[in-house]
């Protein structure tokens, strides 16, 4: 809760502790202004990146800009364009202002940064994600239309969605990152559930890797390697969400308004919110 800024902003020389001691980082009338840049990794770094920095900015009564993607990891369906219809999807420019407005004058002053100071591995990151910040993305995220998910998810049935991360990760390859099949089927199985309960399990890979899901809850649903604005906004709409070690599941749990379940993540650098499972 200190009110001391830690981080060297905007210059690369040195940044005594004693300054911000005695002295305020900028005047209160000064405009501050914080963006993303150089992020070209996946849709769930470069979201979760920019969802830390509003929670941050939020925080310390700064201005968020949004700089649209550019660059985007991971675009398996091969969209034209993918960058910017991942933008549009997830429509940040609803609430905040876009990079490409701001004026020479802003631009020469802007601060750029790779994701959220002090959001990104807190210990307490509802301390930085709270209602208001929730009650903004979410305004961005249902600003515009969605994928038609009636076909997945029946209104009749308390649709559970499993996060389970693969292709870029195994045992072997980030094992930090990785959560075995049996560790998933020991939490479900420890679980009480409505009679009315669908499991949905969201991959990537080839069916035959989840076969042992499929044989202790047979009615279980495999979306494997789908459609990414279509299993994302599955993961946001589910009744209760078990997530991975992943960025892409994390921001949709942010999202989520229902029951997420944040076991696999406690021992991750990306912790819980207190009110998730």
């Amino acid at each position: 809760d200190s009110n001391i800024e830690w981080q060297k902003i905007g210059f690369s020389g040195g940044h005594p502790l004693s300054w911000h001691y005695f002295f305020k980082p900028f005047p209160e009338k000064h405009t501050i202004n914080f963006c993303i840049t150089n992020k070209i990794d996946g849709f769930g770094s470069q979201l979760q990146a920019c969802f830390s920095l509003i929670a941050y900015c939020h925080y310390k009564n700064y201005n968020y800009i949004h700089k649209p993607f550019y660059r985007m990891h991971h675009n398996d369906e091969n969209v034209d364009n993918f960058p910017v219809v991942m933008n549009n999807f997830i429509n940040l420019e609803h609430e905040f202002r876009s990079y490409n407005e701001l004026t020479n004058n802003e631009l020469s002053q802007i601060h750029e940064v790779k994701e959220g100071y002090f959001v990104h591995g807190s210990l307490k990151p509802e301390m930085f994600y709270n209602d208001r910040v929730i009650e903004k993305i979410r305004k961005c995220y249902y600003s515009n239309v969605k994928p038609d998910i009636s076909d997945i998810y029946k209104p009749d049935k308390f649709n559970v969605a499993i996060h389970v991360r693969r292709g870029d990760v195994s045992a072997t390859k980030y094992p930090s990152r990785y959560t075995s099949n049996e560790e998933y089927i020991r939490l479900i199985k420890n679980q009480m559930w409505p009679e009315n309960v669908q499991f949905h399990l969201f991959s990537e890979g080839v069916k035959e890797d989840f076969e042992k899901f499929t044989i202790e809850f047979p009615n279980i649903q495999l979306h494997i390697s789908e459609n990414i604005q279509k299993t994302f906004h599955l993961l946001v709409e589910a009744d209760h969400l078990i997530i991975s070690k992943s960025s892409f599941c994390y921001c949709a749990a942010l999202l989520n308004i229902n029951k997420v379940d944040g076991t696999f993540i406690k021992n991750w650098w990306h912790k819980p919110l207190k009110n998730w499972i």
